[in-house]
């Protein structure tokens, strides 16, 4: 199912006007996805497609005056139809086995494409790629940068609550919830993947930088230490070195520091920022 027909879902579920539908589409010209322009211009709540995907959702008929009318039909029909099958039982052979009809169950066709979460989660990427981005050529955010971190930081918790085994979407969260100065909460996140895996250097590098941005250089050490040890990438040996010099051991931070710039060159991705 294409993006358009689930947005006509939405229309007939209220999830959605007409006039909302054809002022997003006009955005989605530009080259963007129909749902992410949806979900950013507020017309949609991540919420609401559970509602929208969900065959089960579909809001209940109107109740109306004649309903009292219509059960009292419905009772007398359900009445002859038992008179009649006794009679029918009656007249049948004895050897005869009463078919038991199959009842007709019409559900409405699983959306094709990728699953919600994953969905979900790549419109939440391209807004936290976003803000790296303009963090690393500005070295700020600007308000409306913001916000689209905090739509991300909703879509990855819709994600989590789809998937909550993929650690992929609880790093974009705290990641997200970083930038948005929420340091605590995305210390909790971080330490909440760590637990469950030990290993993970991306984790261990969000628990470092938390801490150093908390002012906790010592926990902020031993946290880029380990993460040095089991994943040696440039960022870990970055976040290493500020949490040296912050503790005043400058020589040791130097070195790390020429060391992330060493890996950093490896990859072809740049020089890190001191």
């Amino acid at each position: 199912m294409d993006e358009l027909e689930l947005a006509k879902r939405a229309i007939r579920r209220n999830l959605l006007t007409e006039e909302q539908l054809r002022e997003a589409r006009a955005y989605a010209e530009g080259g963007r996805t129909l749902l992410s322009v949806l979900l950013d211009l507020g017309f949609l709540k991540p919420a609401d497609l559970h509602e929208i995907f969900s065959p089960a959702s579909a809001p209940p008929p109107p109740r109306t005056r004649l309903l009292p009318y219509v059960a009292a039909g419905t009772a007398t029909a359900v009445l002859l139809v038992v008179a009649f099958s006794l009679v029918s039982v009656r007249k049948a052979p004895r050897n005869a086995v009463p078919e038991i009809p199959r009842p007709i169950i019409i559900r409405e066709p699983a959306p094709a494409g990728p699953p919600l979460a994953d969905q979900l989660s790549a419109i939440a990427r391209d807004h936290l790629d976003g803000a790296e981005r303009q963090l690393r050529e500005t070295g700020t955010l600007t308000p409306q940068m913001r916000e689209q971190l905090a739509r991300a930081a909703a879509l990855y918790e819709e994600s989590i609550r789809e998937r909550p085994s993929e650690v992929a979407f609880r790093l974009g969260l705290g990641r997200a919830r970083e930038l948005l100065d929420q340091w605590e909460v995305a210390l909790l996140i971080f330490r909440q993947v760590v637990e469950a895996h030990p290993r993970d250097g991306r984790a261990l590098v969000g628990m470092a930088r938390c801490l150093l941005l908390l002012q906790r250089p010592d926990q902020a050490l031993e946290a880029a230490d380990r993460a040095c040890a089991v994943a040696p990438l440039a960022e870990a040996f970055l976040v290493r070195a500020r949490a040296l010099r912050s503790l005043g051991r400058h020589e040791a931070a130097q070195r790390d520091f020429d060391e992330a710039r060493r890996r950093d060159a490896e990859v072809g991705s740049g020089r890190p920022r001191e």
